[in-house]
């Protein structure tokens, strides 16, 4: 695959996925990241493109990846869509996780179409490409050696498949997922700081800043979060709960979006080092502000 259309991708899932809304609750989803790519010529994935740019085209694909977040491992999923006038009007895939003794398995179904195309022969080298861009509902099953989870929420998903002219093929998907279950949030102690920013830089992205800390009973925490594009600031003025375990940390509270009172809720995960990749950052306020994704730059710590 051209690095001109691995960088497309990456920039309309970008687009995608800076505003996606949702809430976590013990054994969801939040945070997650899945990234996939199928290369049938070497035995991974499958892709199958029929594009009529004038009418109805259709795409299937299997491809195989890892997941970031709060289950790291790697990932699988098989889905299909259709494209007519410059949209997606059927989406639908499945997908299963494994991260150590914890396996989930979900579906997605179609939300909205933020973008779409199907264009045959674009350039010598390739015979047909296809690139979308959607908002799916995804349905979970958790399984973990503590008892079995069921989560729902809605994802940012983004497949980009070519073929050649000699028949060879390719795709890359991503996806970023939050919960939509009913929020639970008990406090335990903990401390958790972290800063960076996700999204394109060069285009859109969110920077933040944040420290919370709870001694078990008592939290408390201060955050400062930019939207580059939107011209939106929030701060956070205090936190009402702290959980926290080895990788995870949720707090929330109270804060003011362009100094409007609102509250908050903000899930990271932190994978290690500033250069493991894979920490990630979600928030979500009641005044509808949400932003989710991997670390384009910065780090998530949790602490002892």
């Amino acid at each position: 695959m051209s690095r001109r259309l691995v960088t497309s991708l990456a920039a309309a899932l970008a687009l995608a996925g800076a505003h996606s809304a949702g809430a976590q609750t013990p054994g969801s989803l939040t945070g997650a990241v899945l990234n996939g790519a199928a290369t049938p010529s070497l035995g991974i994935g499958a892709v199958t493109i029929d594009c009529e740019p004038t009418g109805t085209s259709t795409g299937t694909y299997s491809v195989v990846g890892t997941a970031l977040g709060p289950f790291p491992g790697t990932y699988e999923e098989t889905g299909s869509f259709l494209i007519s006038d410059g949209q997606v009007t059927a989406y639908e895939a499945d997908f299963t996780i494994q991260s150590g003794l914890t396996e989930i398995d979900g579906t997605k179904a179609l939300r909205t179409s933020i973008s779409a195309v199907c264009t045959n022969d674009p350039e010598p080298t390739i015979a047909a490409f296809t690139n979308v861009a959607v908002t799916t509902s995804y349905e979970a099953t958790i399984s973990t050696p503590v008892g079995t989870f069921t989560d729902e929420g809605r994802t940012s998903s983004g497949a980009q498949m070519l073929t050649t002219p000699d028949g060879r093929a390719s795709a890359a998907t991503q996806t970023s997922l939050i919960s939509e279950a009913p929020l639970i949030t008990p406090t335990t102690s903990g401390h958790v700081t972290g800063g960076g920013f996700i999204g394109d830089v060069v285009d859109e992205w969110v920077s933040f800043g944040f420290s919370a800390k709870s001694d078990g009973s008592t939290a408390k925490a201060q955050c400062s979060v930019s939207d580059r594009s939107a011209r939106i600031d929030i701060k956070c003025l205090d936190a009402t709960s702290l959980t926290q375990t080895a990788t995870h940390a949720t707090f929330v509270g109270n804060a003011r979006v362009d100094g409007e009172p609102t509250t908050y809720r903000i899930d990271v995960n932190d994978a290690g080092g500033p250069a493991a990749g894979g920490d990630t950052f979600t928030i979500q306020t009641a005044s509808g502000f949400t932003a989710s994704g991997v670390l384009a730059g910065g780090n998530i710590q949790i602490h002892d």
